[in-house]
């Protein structure tokens, strides 16, 4: 099994309910942060974080668990701060990795529980490190490389760049906060990529397409040694602004760097295949629609968009097949019974069609497919009926076209 194939949850750091001081909640918060950002952008490892929702929508298969233990002298002076770090595998009940850090260089002379800041030297390495042993074990065969990319750049070059950029991110809803953050960040440090890829995305929310390109291009320019996942992450918003101006060729020449740069992440694909169509491109849609079945057999939208573009190019039978793909994820999904008896009725299946109707009206019979079926139903049933009366009504002609 390939770990870096599985989501990894960091659960919030336990600590003694005795020492329930902010600066420890502050300490707890930062090093999760800065762990998960090194390893989203210089690592395979794909993170889901707790850290602003009370608990994850999913157990993950492999759990990051931390114990924070603060360790105070005889004067209530903070001493060292005890991080233990176990990686576990909830489906084979497995312990992958147990491990103990310790911190015991602050900046103030006389830390105390309720007062004190880490070393940034200090916490620098810890986090390496930590993000380097949980690569020896997802990667063993690539761990040097991936050690090599982290000691080059550490993404945050202060302790106060590393609070104001998690603020920003606590506060995606207050676009003119987040703002002036990031703004500030990127004035500071023109070479803080996160930064400017928030802010980029930021301003495309604000439809600011323009000013959004020009930094997304300045973000693309200073990533150095970044996870292939990420880049390609961003060249995908760069060639969506570029779509955003009328810029189709810059949007798909952007969107297949994307592609070469990860070939595993679907949304440039979708957007080359959505661009190729509303172009009248549609063999070049089928195609980029194909490859993400390929890739993500588990997501349903590429069925559901190929069931679409087949019923636009009137190949009736492709499209039935993909709706029936379809029915693998949703099987009592009323619509998609409806649209499987539609195409039947443009290749003379009656009876097929006739099934297809008589369940969607089964699963769902108050809803907008529920009625057309039974309106087509009626339909068909008052043509036979006709067609019983005179083989040669209108009737009979219509239903069976």
């Amino acid at each position: 099994m390939n770990l870096s194939d599985q989501p990894v949850g960091i659960l919030c750091l336990a600590f003694d309910k005795m020492h329930p001081a902010e600066a420890l909640h502050e300490f707890e918060q930062l090093f999760i942060f800065s762990v998960s950002q090194m390893l989203k952008y210089f690592t395979p490892i794909q993170l889901q974080t707790s850290l602003n929702e009370p608990r994850l929508e999913k157990s993950p298969k492999i759990v990051l668990f931390g114990q924070l233990t603060p360790v105070l002298d005889e004067r209530e002076q903070l001493k060292k701060i005890e991080l233990r770090i176990s990686l576990t595998d909830t489906e084979r009940q497995e312990t992958l990795l147990n491990v103990c850090y310790v911190f015991t260089d602050f900046t103030q002379p006389n830390a105390t529980i309720d007062n004190f800041t880490p070393d940034w030297t200090a916490f620098k390495f810890m986090t390496r490190w930590l993000c380097c042993q949980l690569t020896s074990i997802t990667h063993p065969e690539k761990v040097m490389v991936y050690w090599s990319q982290l000691e080059k750049q550490f993404i945050f070059t202060s302790l106060d760049e590393l609070k104001q950029f998690r603020e920003a991110c606590l506060f995606p809803e207050d676009l003119e906060h987040q703002e002036t953050l990031l703004s500030a960040l990127i004035y500071q440090n023109p070479q803080f990529f996160l930064a400017q890829l928030e802010l980029g995305q930021l301003q495309k929310r604000k439809k600011s397409y323009l000013s959004a390109l020009q930094i997304l291009k300045c973000a693309w320019e200073t990533m150095r040694d970044v996870s292939p996942r990420e880049k390609a992450l961003c060249a995908t918003e760069i060639g969506i602004c570029f779509a955003l101006l009328e810029e189709r060729e810059k949007a798909y020449q952007w969107w297949k760097t994307a592609i070469n740069e990860d070939s595993s992440l679907i949304n440039p694909y979708f957007n080359l295949a959505h661009e190729c169509e509303s172009a009248n491109n549609l063999v070049e849609a089928e195609h980029y629609f194909k490859q993400i079945t390929e890739i993500a057999p588990e997501d349903r939208r590429a069925f559901q968009n190929l069931a679409r573009l087949y019923s636009k190019m009137e190949a009736w039978e492709k499209a039935i097949e993909q709706y029936q793909q379809q029915l693998q994820f949703e099987p009592n999904d009323a619509w998609t019974y409806c649209n499987i008896a539609n195409c039947y009725l443009q290749v003379d299946g009656i009876e097929a069609a006739k099934a297809n109707f008589t369940k969607t009206l089964s699963l769902d019979p108050d809803s907008e497919a529920g009625r057309f079926a039974n309106f087509v139903l009626s339909g068909l049933q008052a043509a036979e009926v006709d067609v019983q009366n005179d083989p040669a009504s209108p009737a009979w002609k219509v239903s069976s076209r």
